[in-house]
């Protein structure tokens, strides 16, 4: 279940160099695109890069832009106009800082610290493939997954695999989910929020002993 509440900017913790998107308006696509934020003025505005593609969409002063930030447990969504588009020294763009932020909370489920080593690959590109990471938390609908390379970006589907212990039995999993949310660390990592989207019934009640039988303990489970 979903419900929505009003933030402001600097309590969605964004952090300088994350991927978040945008709708131009007016607009003949109704797509959000991918941007960079490089910057914020407080009070005053957000300043915009490219991504790490290397295309921004295009726009102009004056446009008013919907961003949407996708969090681990939710999407923030907001208005803005687009105050000043400057070529030097890098492409950056300042749009008005936002006043009234909509978030819509999407994960209500318990979560639990893990760490749980894991190989994942992107089975929507087939580029990325054993891309070695950390599942930091879990729940029965979706994980946060730290991993020490680029995964995929959102929307795209992903197999998760890792060896799961409850009770002393160990069985190795390979689990689907879709990528929710993306973000880059400080120290070059990239932090996922991923979606459970179905899988072997087996490995998913296995899955679910493994979540039941950390939240009953409350403590982080290293995984051997």
């Amino acid at each position: 279940m979903s419900s929505e509440q009003l933030h402001t900017f600097d309590a969605l913790d964004v952090r300088m160099g994350q991927t978040i998107q945008i709708l131009s308006k007016p607009s003949e696509v109704k797509q959000f695109y991918d941007v960079m934020l490089i910057g914020v003025i407080p009070g005053e505005s957000l300043i915009l890069g490219a991504p790490e593609t290397g295309d921004f969409p295009k726009i102009e002063e004056g446009h008013q832009l919907v961003f949407r930030i996708m969090m681990t447990d939710g999407i923030a969504l907001f208005s803005s106009a687009v105050l000043y588009i400057s070529e030097m020294p890098i492409f950056m763009v300042f749009a008005d800082y936002p006043r009234e932020i909509k978030f819509k909370q999407v994960r209500k489920a318990n979560r639990v610290n893990v760490s749980l080593p894991v190989l994942t690959s992107n089975t929507t590109s087939g580029i990325q493939s054993g891309v070695a990471g950390r599942v930091i938390d879990i729940s029965t609908f979706g994980a946060g997954l730290e991993c020490y390379e680029h995964l995929g970006v959102i929307g795209d589907q992903v197999i998760v695999k890792g060896k799961f212990e409850v009770n002393s039995i160990q069985r190795l999993l390979s689990v689907k989910a879709t990528i929710r949310a993306r973000k880059r660390l400080s120290n070059d990592s990239f932090m996922y929020g991923l979606e459970f989207c179905g899988g072997d019934e087996d490995d998913l009640l296995v899955l679910f002993g493994y979540i039941f039988n950390a939240m009953a303990y409350g403590n982080i489970q290293k995984i051997r």
